[in-house]
């Protein structure tokens, strides 16, 4: 099933249950995200995870393993990027059908019209502890920003360790990996674009670090912003 856009929102944006992906998001009536034309498409050929909610843990896990969770345990997690998890595992969120969509007012945003996909992911899930009850909420609108207007497409993740009684820490690190295509505002090289990264931290390539990330500059990755994202 095909949500098309949030009720009453200007903005067209079409979701999928399956991995609560993000499959269109028109800006000037031009689809800006890459996407495929199925759920049948995206189940046979979303190598790339397209549009998915990439989780329990986005980022690539060194070893594929967590230590010193829940007294000091170690958890052994699927491996799928050699001897790394990626994406939540093998499988990972991207690649399950969450329930819904259900509809909502959103009142962080004003009330605004709200579609929310939901996922529950159990104890033992890729070797991650715990069991999480998760939701995703997007919230598509306009506003104007500097006598333009602009769309925004808010999304607000949640999640709840919910059990079971021996499991008090888990990990949860969840993201939405759409492509942005640039062809849909211009031809120009990708070089010539300065992306923004709103984050004043981020961790590395094999990461799923159990101490304090120190702070490392935005210079170093070529990722500079001058205004909101």
């Amino acid at each position: 099933m095909t949500q098309t856009k949030t009720p009453g929102a200007s903005p067209s944006v079409k979701f999928l249950p399956l991995g609560a992906l993000v499959q269109e998001l028109h800006v000037g009536g031009v689809n800006i995200v890459q996407s495929l034309p199925s759920e049948a498409a995206y189940r046979e050929h979303n190598a790339p995870y397209f549009g998915e909610t990439t989780g329990r843990v986005a980022n690539r896990v060194s070893g594929a393993k967590i230590n010193s969770l829940n007294g000091g345990k170690s958890y052994q997690l699927a491996a799928n990027n050699g001897a790394h998890s990626l994406h939540g595992g093998v499988k990972g969120w991207g690649k399950v059908v969450f329930d819904g969509p259900h509809l909502k007012l959103n009142d962080k945003l004003g009330g605004k019209e709200a579609v929310v996909y939901k996922y529950f992911s159990k104890d033992g899930e890729e070797g991650y502890p715990g069991d999480i009850d998760f939701s995703v909420t997007y919230t598509a609108y306009t506003e104007e920003v500097k006598g333009k207007e602009v769309v925004v497409l808010d999304m607000d993740y949640e999640g709840e360790l919910v059990g079971p009684d021996d499991v008090q820490e888990t990990v949860i690190n969840v993201t939405n990996h759409r492509y942005v295509s640039r062809f849909a505002f211009s031809s120009s090289h990708l070089c010539n674009h300065n992306p923004p990264l709103r984050a004043h931290r981020f961790t590395g390539r094999h990461s799923l670090k159990q101490e304090p990330l120190s702070a490392i500059s935005i210079s170093r990755v070529a990722l500079r912003s001058k205004g909101r994202r």
